[in-house]
């Protein structure tokens, strides 16, 4: 998705003829961030350690944004089109992994007498 962005947009960065909307550095780090929020949300962690690994969360996707403004690597529009595609990806995957649990289940490996059944 990034890629196409890229790609659509064709902005080139502030040094440089490559493209840079999105930021690919700020798109894994939002992604990583949503997808581990989430998997969170599936276990069981208390509210403390909730609310620090959020902080934690939202602190590493700002600081991997900021150096990339500071570094002169991208624009802040650049990042902030990174944060919104790699969250927006990554809540998609979530709420879709939410509304299909059977789908996920069935993909998940099953042991039987030893041996592992993969699907259903």
């Amino acid at each position: 998705m990034e890629q196409a962005f890229k790609f659509l947009v064709g902005r080139p960065r502030p040094r440089g003829v490559n493209w840079g909307f999105p930021s690919g550095h700020v798109t894994a780090a939002a992604t990583f961030a949503v997808v581990l929020l989430y998997v969170m949300t599936r276990e069981r962690v208390s509210p403390a350690a909730r609310a620090v690994l959020t902080a934690l969360m939202i602190a590493l996707v700002a600081a991997v944004g900021f150096a990339r403004v500071i570094l002169n690597a991208h624009w802040p529009t650049d990042v902030l089109g990174g944060v919104l595609l790699g969250a927006g990806c990554a809540a998609a995957g979530a709420w879709w992994d939410a509304r299909h649990p059977e789908t996920a289940q069935s993909a998940r490996p099953r042991a039987m007498n030893g041996a592992i059944e993969i699907g259903g």
